[in-house]
């Protein structure tokens, strides 16, 4: 897998919301690399980011002439960010 590289939220957010909707398909086509219940949780907090990705995907789709909410796309930016690290196959070799 090529490693999805961070767009700046200061370019182009069309491109960071198609970069969050790829680096999320790719996390649930996976597992993380943790314990049951860290496992769990983190789940979880895909199960969330998800949803608020899938707004902004189906939001940019339907409505191109509304801008992108810049807040939304921020926190899910970090979330998955902060998620990728469990996932070896993204964004590391070495367990946790």
């Amino acid at each position: 897998m090529i490693i999805l590289e961070r767009s700046a939220l200061t370019g182009d957010p069309r491109r960071t919301v198609r970069r969050l909707e790829l680096t999320m398909m790719w996390l649930w086509s996976g597992e993380p690399d943790c314990d049951l219940d860290t496992r769990q949780d983190l789940l979880g907090r895909l199960g969330l980011v998800s949803l608020s990705i899938e707004q902004l995907v189906l939001r940019h789709e339907c409505s191109p002439d509304i801008p992108i909410d810049l807040e939304m796309l921020t926190i899910s930016d970090l979330e998955i960010d902060d998620l990728s690290s469990w996932w070896p196959d993204l964004v590391r070799s070495e367990p946790r």
